[in-house]
């Protein structure tokens, strides 16, 4: 049974917008550095269906929106597809992000793509279409840490995959690969990671998804070695609408602050919450698990 995991607190943010990743600013810590989707539709008929845009915002410590300015991609190639423009942007630090693009390619599959960013103006300098190796879609990629010349990334679930990626090229190899998870049937997308420092361990969310439906959230933990040590039951991050008939949970990151995790979560691609939870609770509802078997 999936329950619905109550927070220490709870905040509604006006965005305008949806799927917000959230990092601490770097150079006031009590306020916030964002990155937000907004999407304008384009066409009931033919593709592309929508245009999406990116803002970087910037969030004052109750999470209200100071300043807003759009993500200036550079001149690229654009082909036809389902959307066109970057989406999920998830912002790493003040100058690299990453995002899917749909509009990269002619096979018309999500590609993800590593950009480079001025965080004072909102250009974006750079923008590299990261290797398809499966040649399927590629989405929610999740940076667990950096060196000054290399990304480690949480590539997919089943089995467990972890790759290495050169912040130039964009060239990657892949360091970790163990058959861990049993999906039967379903699919495991990255949310949002975070180094515990006081625990020397990754704590991870993601969500389980069925035939494109939401079923519901874990958390998970990693040794630095990437092993999986554990796993929570499964949970919703919030209530179903009693009239709702969707109900579409996407985490798009999670801080480590304060012995908190603050974790920005969109509902239905419309609404964007801040979640704070105590980590020690998180830590302590997950149970040591060798291996991860869905639930119905």
């Amino acid at each position: 049974m999936t329950k619905l995991l109550i927070p220490y607190s709870s905040q509604l943010i006006e965005t305008g917008g949806y799927n917000m990743s959230v990092i601490v600013h770097p150079t006031c810590s009590d306020n916030y550095l964002a990155s937000l989707r907004k999407i304008e539709v384009l066409s009931y008929s033919e593709y592309p269906n929508v245009k999406s845009t990116t803002y970087l915002l910037e969030l004052d410590e109750r999470f209200m929106i100071r300043s807003s300015k759009k993500l200036v991609e550079p001149q690229r190639s654009i082909f036809v597809s389902y959307t066109t423009g970057l989406e999920d942007c998830r912002l790493i630090d003040n100058t690299y992000f990453t995002g899917v693009l749909m509009d990269s390619n002619d096979k018309w599959l999500a590609t993800m793509c590593l950009g480079k960013y001025d965080s004072s103006t909102g250009e974006i300098k750079k923008m590299i279409c990261l290797e398809n190796e499966d040649n399927t879609h590629q989405k929610n990629w999740l940076v667990i840490n950096q060196t000054s010349t290399h990304m480690t990334i949480l590539h997919s679930y089943d089995p467990l995959k972890v790759i290495s990626v050169e912040k130039e090229t964009g060239k990657l190899h892949t360091l970790h690969y163990q058959k861990v998870f049993h999906l039967e049937d379903c699919e495991m997308h990255g949310g949002g990671c975070v180094y515990l420092y006081g625990h020397k361990k990754y704590l991870v969310n993601v969500r389980v998804v069925r035939a494109h439906c939401y079923q519901y959230s874990l958390w998970l933990l990693f040794n630095e070695k990437y092993k999986i040590l554990g796993s929570s039951d499964p949970f919703r991050f919030l209530p179903k609408g009693e009239n709702s008939t969707r109900h579409y949970e996407m985490c798009m990151s999670i801080i480590d602050k304060d012995d908190f995790i603050l974790a920005s979560v969109s509902l239905n691609d419309k609404e964007t919450h801040m979640l704070k939870y105590k980590i020690k609770d998180i830590i302590a509802s997950i149970s040591v698990k060798d291996t991860i078997q869905t639930s119905h």
